[in-house]
C-alpha cells in the first residue's frame, strides 16, 4: 500500500521566459516519488505538459519541486512516501 505524504495544487510560472517556481512540502529525509498532472479548467491532463513537452520536467528534491513549465502552468502533485534513487 502507498502512503501518501503531501498533495496540492499548484501554480509554475513559463520557462519560456526564464522563470521558475518552487512547491515546499515537509522532509522525508530523501528524495520521494512524485506525480504531477497539468490541469486545465476541470480537465486533467496525463504526461501531457505542452505540443513541446511531454512530462513535466520538473526538479524533485528531500522538500519541494521545482521548476518552470512552457507557457506556465496549474498542476496538481501528490507526493509518496516512497524513496526513489539519487544520482
Amino acid at each position: 500500500m502507498v502512503q501518501l505524504h503531501a498533495a496540492g495544487i499548484a501554480s509554475f510560472p513559463d520557462s519560456t521566459q526564464g522563470l521558475s517556481g518552487t512547491v515546499y512540502f515537509p522532509d522525508l529525509g530523501y528524495a520521494p516519488f512524485v506525480e504531477v498532472r497539468k490541469i486545465v479548467g476541470s480537465v486533467v491532463y496525463d504526461d501531457y505538459i505542452a505540443d513541446t513537452q511531454y512530462g513535466s520536467a520538473l526538479g524533485i528534491a528531500r522538500n519541494y519541486i521545482g521548476g518552470g513549465l512552457p507557457g506556465g502552468a496549474n498542476v496538481i502533485y501528490v507526493v509518496y512516501r516512497v524513496p526513489v534513487p539519487a544520482p
